[in-house]
Order: C-alpha cells, then structure tokens, then sequence
C-alpha cells in the first residue's frame, strides 16, 4: 500500500476546520517533500480551484522521474450537458485535454468522474475507454460516496479504478463487499476521508458544536488510543493500511508539519488484536457523524 497526497488544500480553502490554502511555494514544498519521502501518487481534479495548476508548476520542476509517480485528476459531468451520447468522448476528450495543459503532463494515470451518480454510465464509460484508447489515461473510473455507486462500478470492464471513502468510522465499503469484489476484478482502490477530514484528529473541545454528535465517536477513539499508548493519527492510518485490497490512501495536509507526521505514521504499527478490536467497536455509525455532506451547515 502506498500514500497518495490530496490537493484539494492547495487550490482552495478546504476542511472541518477551516483551513486556508497555504502559499504556492508551501504547497511545493509539501509536494517535493511528500514525493522524496515515499508518497507516490497525487490525486487533483478540476473543481479543486487552482490545484492542478500547481500540481503542473511542480510537475515542471520536479525533481523525479514522471514515471515514478501516479498523477490522477477528475473531471465532473456539467461537461457532457446539452451533447448526445455519440458527442460524450470529444467533451471527455476535450476536459482531459484541459487538465493535462494545467498539469504539465502529457497523460493521467487516471481520470475519473468526480459525480459518484454517473457511476456505472455506459455512455460516460464508453467514452473513458476512447480516452484509453487515446492514451490519455492509462486508468479510467469514478469518485464515489456510496456503496451502491462502488458497486456499479464492478461490471464495466473499462473501468479499472474507484476512489472511495474508509475509515474506521467509515467501514461501508469493506461491510457492504466493495473491496472484496474490487480486488477479484482487479480494480485499483484508493480510499480517502482516512481523518474524515480532520475530525477525528481533532480535540475534543475544538469540535464545532454544529458537529456535537460527533463528540462521543471521537472520544471514545481518544480512549482507546490512550489505552493503549498511540495517537489517533497512527490508528486512523493503520487501519486503512490493514486491508491488502486498497492500494493508496489518498491524504490532504495544510502544512508540511502535518506531512511529516503523516509520512512518518504510515510506517508505525498498532499493538496486536487493536485493529479488529476497533472495527468490532465502530461498526455500523450513522452516517450523519462520518459524511460531511450530512453535518449540519
């Protein structure tokens, strides 16, 4: 398994906590660090703000093989509005294109619908496997939020890759048989919201009050932990680490201290029997406490 660094924070500002979009040259400066201490993938997309101009600006600068690392952008289905079916690989075409010139690359490692509902169109994967066909994108596949959107995504041949959200808050994807049937199709998983984006690495008396129901998960994850003598961070990590059939979890940071942390986490280990004592404890959460598009505003 491999870390894979989310951009999102770098085109706009972004997070539970409000986070604000460091400068470009901080933003750089994560990137090299993060791809010269073993993150290998970087996940982008074009509704991320300006993020895949940066990725390209460091791209440009890099000072490491292309080869050696997966870029993956995604694009949204406003882009086939008002064509017919037959016109969906030019659009599709025509937007890859758009964020290779961002980018500074002249092909994705993959390129997937950021609209979790398009998830098993034939019409959108008819034209993903013209855009394979083209070269432009070595791997084609979707964003999704639920189980059912992962799932649609096992038939179609043409699609190779799916990004999902896991955590130990968030266990669908494993209960609901996503990544077993993944796997046995050969389908390349990347998982994010491993922190549900911060939340729970956060104090518990820094969570808004918005998000109070929030407060005796995160707690009762702190206990644990101090139980037994590691962070939350290295937890959340390692149990996205545990399941062999995702390969990349998928991060964001907003300073280079939070990398650091985060690269050096991946490679600590959790006492014995830990993992599966957590996924016994936080099974089947509500998913008003996990999914940000359910918090209240």
């Amino acid at each position: 398994m491999g870390l894979c660094i989310g951009t999102v924070q770098f085109g706009m500002d972004y997070g539970v906590q409000g986070g604000k979009r460091p400068p470009l040259e901080d933003s750089l400066a994560m990137l090299d660090y993060a791809t010269q201490n073993g993150v290998d993938a970087i996940d982008t997309a074009a509704a991320y703000g300006t993020a895949e101009e940066v990725v390209g600006e460091f791209l440009a600068r890099r000072t490491l093989p292309r080869e050696s690392l997966q870029v993956i952008s995604k694009f949204g289905t406003k882009i086939f509005e008002g064509a017919d079916a037959a016109a969906y690989p030019a659009h599709l075409r025509s937007a890859a294109e758009t964020s290779l010139r961002r980018l500074r690359t002249d092909y994705l490692d993959a390129y997937i619908c950021h609209d979790p509902v398009a998830a098993g169109n034939p019409a959108i994967i008819g034209a993903m496997a013209a855009l394979k066909s083209a070269g432009l994108a070595r791997h084609v596949g979707f964003s999704v939020y639920e189980t059912s959107e992962a799932m649609a995504c096992i038939p179609p041949e043409t699609v190779d890759f799916v990004q999902a959200p896991f955590s130990i808050l968030d266990q669908r994807m494993k209960t609901g048989g996503f990544l077993s049937a993944a796997a046995a199709r050969g389908i390349d998983v990347h998982t994010r919201s491993a922190f549900v984006q911060g939340l729970m690495l956060m104090p518990l008396d820094a969570i808004p009050e918005r998000l109070a129901a929030t407060r005796p998960f995160v707690a009762e994850l702190e206990a644990a932990c101090v139980a037994h003598g590691i962070t939350r961070r290295t937890l959340a990590i390692a149990y996205v680490r545990s399941q062999p059939q995702i390969s990349h979890i998928v991060f964001g940071v907003d300073n280079i201290g939070q990398l650091k942390e985060i690269v050096h986490d991946f490679g600590e280990d959790v006492p014995a029997g830990m993992i599966e004592e957590i996924a016994a404890r936080f099974t089947d959460i509500d998913q008003s406490i996990f999914m940000p598009n359910k918090w209240r505003k």
